[in-house]
């Protein structure tokens, strides 16, 4: 048997309100103080400028002034892993990669077709 803490009348162990006042007399769990857990997080690489992020923006500069349709997808594809190794991410470096491959190869692909129709209507 127990006490109602608010009228002091005699309760029964597992009551939940006091036939006497009919305030609630749950039972309070003990405070126990607990440490915080820390879960631990993706490792992300400090420096903002990781080596495929370069080699990203080095792949799109050339691919931009070349016209390489290989090279604009490759420095696309750098950025992007870049990005997942960094956290999710893109360093200004695989920012300007990725921009320069994407430009690279939508001019180059819009220059294919143009020289194709050019020799089609020559052949004609």
């Amino acid at each position: 048997m127990r006490f109602c803490t608010y009228c002091g009348k005699e309760i029964a162990d597992e009551a939940v309100i006091c036939l006497s006042c009919g305030c609630k007399t749950q039972r309070q769990k003990p405070f126990a103080y607990s440490q915080p857990t820390v879960e631990p997080t993706q490792t992300i690489i400090e420096d903002s400028e990781s080596q495929l992020a370069m080699w990203s923006k080095i792949t799109g500069i050339i691919s931009f002034f070349i016209g390489w349709f290989a090279l604009g997808i490759t420095a696309i594809v750098l950025a992007n892993l870049s990005k997942e190794e960094t956290g999710g991410t893109m360093s200004p470096s695989a920012k300007v990669g990725y921009v320069c491959g994407i430009v690279s190869t939508i001019l180059t692909s819009v220059l294919f077709v143009a020289f194709i129709a050019f020799i089609t209507y020559l052949s004609l």
